[in-house]
């Protein structure tokens, strides 16, 4: 959808506003995205060529106070996401790398948005109006939910998508120290003797392959809950050796860790299972698998094997 001209004059009134409400409070909200960002960031708009966007409502009149809600509220945000995941300030200025925050009207037809949202264009995180709607819903245009999706869409040169990455970092790096202890302990072994290798980018690449084919997945939402899951294979495995009682029966541990002999329990996609319907456990040269499909991947059900 083509933007409309940007008008050519301002009335008194709409200036005045734009002057007290918008220019007044600029620099303090930039100042306070940048703070919150780490790093310098400008905000950048044109008045006249939001105004054309009006449709008679009270942007009309108040077009200063209009663009001073939206910024206000998505430094707010920002704030709010970064307190929340530790590594997002990192993500968004490496994906929105010029650094730059505008407001701009949606130009997707049909919009993917009902009022507004954001995406990354060019380098820049762009607040985002739908042409109808300017000035509603002024609140959640960079909630979570659409800046996620933002960042995860915007193209850029890294392995793996943001879901994926975020998921990692907060669900798997942080909760996988506490399964590998359990493992430990469970095991009688040493601190460090044991090694969990989730082959992430692997299994990322695998999956994302497969979707891209066609492949139905058990869980739309695979990529948010990404790190999630593998962490939640791992933590099965050791309830099922919990389960079977491998704290108590030395001879069921031993025979384990006789078959363990690299002492390294993996997490991989295979292409079709052999004994389990969801998942499985192979040993394979000393490696213990814990394994699914990409169809199944999310499926939980840990089975360790006692064949070894």
């Amino acid at each position: 959808m083509p933007h409309l001209p940007p008008a050519q004059n301002l009335s008194l009134a709409v200036q005045k506003n734009i002057w007290e409400d918008w220019e007044n409070n600029k620099a303090n909200l930039q100042a306070e995205l940048s703070n919150n960002l780490g790093t310098d960031w400008i905000i950048d708009v044109n008045p006249f060529g939001i105004y054309p966007y009006h449709n008679d409502g009270y942007v009309k009149q108040w077009l200063g106070t209009c663009i001073k809600d939206y910024f206000q509220h998505a430094v707010y945000q920002f704030k709010f996401l970064i307190k929340r995941y530790v590594n997002i300030k990192d993500e968004i200025n490496d994906i929105a790398h010029r650094h730059i925050l505008t407001l701009d009207v949606e130009e997707t037809n049909p919009p993917r948005f009902a009022y507004g949202g954001c995406d990354i264009a060019n380098g820049k995180l762009r607040i985002l109006f739908e042409e109808n709607h300017l000035g509603v819903n002024t609140t959640n245009c960079c909630n979570e939910d659409n800046l996620f999706r933002a960042l995860n869409t915007a193209s850029n040169d890294k392995p793996m998508t943001f879901y994926v990455r975020l998921g990692i970092h907060n669900d798997y790096e942080a909760k996988i120290p506490a399964v590998q202890r359990d493992l430990t302990e469970l095991l009688n072994l040493n601190e460090g003797e044991l090694t969990l290798s989730p082959n992430l980018e692997e299994t990322f690449v695998n999956m994302q392959d497969a979707v891209n084919r066609g492949v139905k997945t058990f869980r739309d939402d695979w990529e948010q809950v990404f790190g999630a899951t593998i962490c939640r294979y791992f933590a099965a495995a050791f309830w099922q050796m919990k389960y079977m009682k491998f704290e108590e029966d030395e001879r069921s541990r031993e025979g384990f860790l006789a078959a363990l002999t690299k002492r390294e329990i993996a997490f991989r996609i295979v292409d079709s299972l052999q004994h389990d319907s969801w998942s499985e456990c192979e040993f394979v040269d000393g490696i213990m698998y814990v394994q699914t499909t990409v169809e199944y991947f999310g499926m939980i059900e840990v089975h360790v094997p006692q064949n070894y």
